[in-house]
């Protein structure tokens, strides 16, 4: 049950975008950065989303990055898991992974 009275005026919004090493979730991500929103960056390799938060500029919010397989289930449980820990609520989950499928 969520508890409506509680006062959550003084908390930073969070999103999860994954994607966010770079393209459209890279962008979103800086997007948000600048209007003071959370950041968990979520993408295969940490290197391009280590980059993202370097252009998203820590200092302003929080953001951490989650290396993680989109299309393996164990590696999204364990980020989502790493994601809940890490950020006490979360207002916004924004999906800009791709995966390329032979037919």
């Amino acid at each position: 049950m969520i508890d409506t009275n509680k006062d959550l005026s003084g908390l930073e919004k969070a999103a999860v975008i994954t994607g966010a090493g770079s393209g459209v979730g890279r962008a979103i991500a800086q997007r948000l950065s600048e209007e003071g929103w959370g950041l968990a960056l979520v993408g295969r390799t940490l290197s391009g989303l280590e980059e993202t938060a370097t252009l998203c500029g820590r200092s302003r919010s929080a953001v951490h990055c989650y290396a993680c397989d989109v299309g393996d289930a164990l590696s999204v449980a364990q980020t989502a898991s790493d994601i809940l820990r890490d950020f006490e609520r979360i207002e916004a989950m924004i999906n800009a992974a791709g995966e390329n499928i032979p037919n």
